[in-house]
């Protein structure tokens, strides 16, 4: 059994190599290998063994970087290694110009665009959000980091507005469309869908968080159970599209629909001290001492010429009080 680094060698990157260096490899080399391009007797072999690498690679890239889930990941490796064998060899056996409009081909050319066209974006915002965010956090003291970032930034701002021209948001928009078809982006867009909802809509929801995890992991257990000995035949799914993507969803689904659909919106005033070395602040009586959501500021000092929190609370579809926002006098 080829061992990781061995994989890394067949794609000739590093053992840290980014998703995007990773596919970029392995097209390059896809042109170099494909028999229909190669005539060379061992092309075959090294196009099926070039896939092997890549699509362990590129999964593996995804997994927690703990050693039980790595454990886990080689396990169910070898299950899914003679898929992607055979996926190959039926690649193999196509002509050049067949494979390169495989939904394969144009999944991983999509993913370029996409990496290529958020590189274009980030190139020319973070050289001015990074430094705009250190002054908006540090106050006027943070003027000399802001510089220095600024002035570090600046090339690649430049680099930015010189590729600029490059973005084309049909050609992006369309690349994020096609996709949507594959298993690995919607759990990625699934994963990042799921915690701005848990960020929004349950956090802010006045129920103990060892509730909300508590309704969460049964949802888990119970979607999981049902996909294990019921829906496992007829959806053709991974588990963990079930426990990263359905599951915590179903539980976001609630919590929204209790915030949208919430009534009996009333203010509640409380005096308020700032807590000694946390971002928090204590109210008055200890009330929602058990809510660190509601009490949480990133900048508390600048609370410092205020005493009184002024929260807006309403009462949602599921009997559920939610808060809706926050100011202060």
């Amino acid at each position: 059994m080829l061992q990781f680094h061995q994989y890394c060698t067949i794609l000739e990157v590093s053992e840290n190599a980014s998703l995007d260096e990773i596919i970029k490899a392995y097209r390059q080399k896809a042109k170099l290998y494909h028999p229909d391009v190669n005539p060379h007797p061992k092309a075959h072999a090294q196009f099926v063994l070039l896939n092997e690498a890549f699509v362990f690679l590129k999964k593996y890239h995804a997994q927690p970087t703990t050693k039980s889930a790595q454990q886990t990941y080689w396990h169910e490796w070898q299950q899914e290694k003679q898929h992607a064998n055979e996926q190959a060899r039926k690649q193999a056996e196509m002509r050049y110009r067949d494979y390169i409009q495989s939904d394969e081909y144009r999944y991983l050319n999509a993913l370029n665009i996409i990496v290529d066209h958020l590189g274009i974006v980030l190139s020319m915002i973070l050289p001015i959000a990074l430094p705009t965010l250190f002054f908006w956090w540090l106050g006027k003291k943070a003027w000399l980091i802001c510089l220095i970032f600024l002035t570090m930034l600046i090339p690649y701002m430049l680099e930015g507005w010189r590729i600029r021209s490059k973005f084309n948001h049909t050609q992006f928009f369309e690349a994020i469309k096609f996709s949507f078809r594959f298993y690995d982006f919607q759990l990625v867009f699934l994963t990042i869908f799921n915690v701005l909802l848990f960020w929004n809509f349950c956090l802010p929801t006045m129920i103990y968080m060892r509730y909300i995890l508590l309704l969460f992991g049964l949802s888990i257990l119970i979607c999981f159970l049902l996909w294990q000995f019921y829906f496992r035949a007829k959806i053709k799914s991974h588990w963990s599209m079930i426990v990263f993507g359905i599951a915590p969803l179903i539980c976001n689904l609630l919590f929204v629909s209790n915030s949208i659909f919430s009534f009996n919106l009333h203010e509640e005033k409380y005096h308020f001290r700032i807590a000694d070395k946390t971002t928090e602040i204590l109210l008055k009586d200890g009330a929602y001492a058990d809510f660190t959501y509601i009490r949480f500021f990133i900048e508390p000092e600048k609370l410092v010429h205020y005493s009184t929190v002024n929260y807006e609370f309403a009462t949602g579809i599921y009997g559920w009080k939610v808060m809706k926002k926050c100011s202060f006098e």
